[in-house]
């Protein structure tokens, strides 16, 4: 992929360290990034050059919001963060998405800044009380009972329920 350094540098104070600073990268035509996907890098290369929401970032995958989650920390992009947790948050609406999700998110910590608690925390949120009819999150539920998530998920409601009491 090819892309303005300057650009990056003035988008990111981490590409502005390694691209201006001491770093081996500022004197590299061409930066290796190890362990980042094409597609996670592709959507943030797009959200640097200010592109919020074009078809890069649409039908991608868990694991790619997850990864583009990740970066978005990484690189310290706030707003990038935030708007692919709310993108994370509806797509936990679907039984796939919601597993692979969930289980990840109880195998790693990411970075949620439109919120205070967990990755793990919003997606069983979003299953107890997001917008959704009760068919919807009855098989939702039922496929986190079904799964071998069953003892995460219960015990995440536990901790949400007793954290709630206690503030009362």
């Amino acid at each position: 992929m090819v892309a303005d350094r300057n650009l990056l540098a003035s988008s990111s104070p981490v590409f502005a360290a390694m691209l201006e600073g001491g770093f081996s990268e500022a004197s590299k035509s061409r930066i290796e990034m190890p362990m980042t996907s094409a597609a996670a890098l592709e959507c943030l290369v797009h959200y640097l050059y200010k592109c919020s929401w074009c078809p890069v970032f649409q039908h991608l995958s868990a694991p790619e919001l997850l990864e583009i989650l990740a970066l978005s920390d990484k690189f310290l992009q706030e707003e990038l963060n935030i708007v692919i947790s709310h993108q994370i948050i509806r797509g936990c609406m679907q039984e796939e998405f919601l597993l692979e999700v969930y289980r990840n998110s109880l195998q790693r910590e990411y970075p949620v800044r439109c919120s205070e608690t967990s990755l793990s925390a919003c997606t069983v949120s979003t299953v107890l009380v997001g917008d959704m009819s009760t068919v919807a999150r009855a098989r939702l539920v039922d496929s986190l009972m079904q799964s071998e998530l069953r003892s995460d998920f219960l015990d995440d409601v536990n901790k949400m329920i007793r954290k709630t009491l206690n503030k009362l």
